[in-house]
């Protein structure tokens, strides 16, 4: 690719105003560019040119011999990297949004897919006018970008990640993943190490309180009630765990282990206590939700049920009355709420109710992964994993503790990137709506290095990023793109002395074009836009 000749260009929507007015210039192939002025000087307008997403209304763009409008759209897609304020993301994982660029037509076709399945999805798409290729092969072009294997793509991925300060995120991302064992096996062989070691490092006298690591034998205080007689995690809905005491079979399991008429007792205490305390307590009052194990509607309600019960033995309670009741003690976490009702013989009785649970269950059809220290449990994170435990209510900095001790064991054991990896198949949502806006900012610009091109365009994608934080990226991004050229739009002049050249814009019109420290002397412009931030 050789030199971008801007001649003269101009853009008007209305033949009045005129975003970008007669500019000319030329951008060598290994150049890095800043633009800067106001947001109407038309620095932005000039990048939607550069990149092709508009054309202008007078004038050209060259790149060596060939017009910009004549080149070929296959062409400038795969040359051209383009980031602008607003990055869109596509429904999917962060890995598809980061292969995209790479994804221009099929590279080969899955294992077993079924001949006669393909040609009939090929009659009807060419019927209904779509697309015929088969969305399950292999579209990365690995090629394209001179790797040879997802073994080599999974280095450069680590190395783009780290330039736009997205590595730890994306880590933290695989952390509070679950993964399927079967598919990641040597990845959980590690975690399985790595939640050993973390359990002998919870053994010593300055971390024992941090947390109450699970133990089938034992109480968890720092569990709720409903969590201690399951021990373990729900994965369908054969059972579900926020409405427990209506279901049949723990309905009968209370009963058999005497737990029926201890809850029932626990539950009007917490009904009277919330009473106490909430009765005068404004309905839409944060308090409710932080504090109450009883809605604001439903206050009134239990109030009548200990108006209708009071003085009443419990074996007299009608049937919907000790339901409610019967349901408030699962909410329960004795080492937080502290009322004293889940002593130490309800607990052992829990205790007993949860083995009969996890005896019984494959006869009932629960659906529960139960808690067992020597096994890998799927339905929870890998964080969790590795914890294998409650962190403690009520001690100071513990979860910043554990989560230093977790981060060195993984680091001991060199598991970070494995765990980056898993992080690369986080849903992003709709349009990157599970993402921050920054998140979002540096994964588009992630997607633009990942396909090396000859031009890369930012226009502002990293204001919204601290000065600190802009300035060590774009700094990294020139390093990556040594014989590539840049053209970046700043919000802060002041970085423009990062760049080799400014481009000073001023109401549509290059005003200056030239290196930072001759701009400090000779554009009062420049001078201008820099005093002014």
């Amino acid at each position: 690719v050789g030199s971008l000749q801007a001649n003269n260009i101009s853009y008007t929507e209305d033949d009045i105003y005129f975003s970008v007015s007669g500019a000319s210039f030329n951008l060598k192939p290994d150049q890095h560019v800043a633009a800067v002025g106001l947001s109407n000087s038309g620095k932005d307008e000039l990048a939607s040119l550069l990149s092709r997403l508009t054309n202008p209304t007078s004038g050209t763009i060259s790149i060596g011999p060939e017009q910009l409008l004549e080149m070929p759209e296959a062409v400038t897609g795969r040359q051209f990297g383009y980031v602008g304020q607003n990055t869109y993301l596509f429904t999917g994982t962060i890995k598809d949004n980061l292969t995209y660029p790479l994804k221009h037509q099929p590279i080969s076709v899955t294992a077993g897919t079924d001949a006669k399945q393909r040609e009939t999805f090929k009659l009807l798409a060419n019927q209904s006018g779509n697309s015929e290729h088969w969305v399950d092969d292999e579209w990365v072009d690995y090629t394209a970008i001179g790797i040879n294997n997802e073994v080599e793509f999974k280095h450069r991925v680590h190395e783009v990640l780290e330039i736009v300060e997205l590595e730890d995120e994306i880590y933290q991302f695989g952390l509070l993943s679950q993964i399927d064992s079967s598919s990641h096996a040597d990845l959980v062989q590690g975690i399985m190490q790595a939640r050993e070691q973390l359990r002998d490092l919870l053994t010593q006298p300055e971390y024992a309180r941090l947390t109450e690591q699970f133990d089938l034998e034992e109480y968890n205080s720092n569990l709720t009630v409903a969590e201690n007689l399951l021990f373990g995690t729900i994965y369908d809905t054969s059972i579900d765990g926020s409405r427990l005491s209506e279901n049949a079979y723990i309905q009968q399991v209370l009963d058999e282990t005497d737990l029926t008429h201890e809850f029932i007792t626990a539950g009007r205490q917490i009904a009277e206590t919330m009473l106490d305390l909430f009765s005068g307590v404004e309905p839409d009052s944060e308090l409710f939700e932080r504090f109450s194990f009883i809605s604001a509607t439903d206050l009134p309600d239990f109030q009548q049920l200990l108006l209708r019960s009071r003085g009443s033995p419990i074996e007299s309670i009608n049937a919907e009355d000790s339901s409610r009741l019967l349901s408030l003690p699962f909410k329960l976490v004795v080492a937080r709420h502290r009322l004293g009702l889940i002593e130490t013989s309800v607990q052992i009785k829990i205790l007993a109710a949860r083995k009969r649970i996890r005896n019984e269950a494959s006869v009932h059809r629960l659906a529960i992964e139960f808690f067992d220290v020597a096994q890998y449990n799927q339905r929870i994170s890998i964080q969790d994993n590795i914890l294998f435990g409650k962190l403690a209510y009520g001690q100071a900095n513990a979860q910043a503790k554990l989560n230093e001790l977790i981060a060195n064991v993984i680091d001991k054991l060199e598991l970070k990137t494995d765990i980056a990896q898993v992080g690369l198949d986080y849903e992003v949502g709709v349009g990157g709506a599970r993402l921050s806006a920054a998140q979002r900012q540096k994964l588009g610009l992630a997607r633009c290095l990942i396909k090396q091109p000859s031009l890369l365009i930012v226009n502002e994608a990293t204001a919204i990023l601290d000065t600190g934080a802009e300035t060590r990226i774009i700094k990294r991004v020139r390093a990556r793109m040594q014989s590539g050229a840049i053209y970046w739009v700043l919000a802060r002049a002041q970085l423009a002395e990062l760049f080799d050249t400014v481009m000073v814009m001023e109401r549509g019109r290059l005003v200056a074009n030239d290196p930072f420290a001759k701009l400090l002397q000779s554009s009062p412009q420049f001078q201008q836009l820099l005093e002014d931030q």
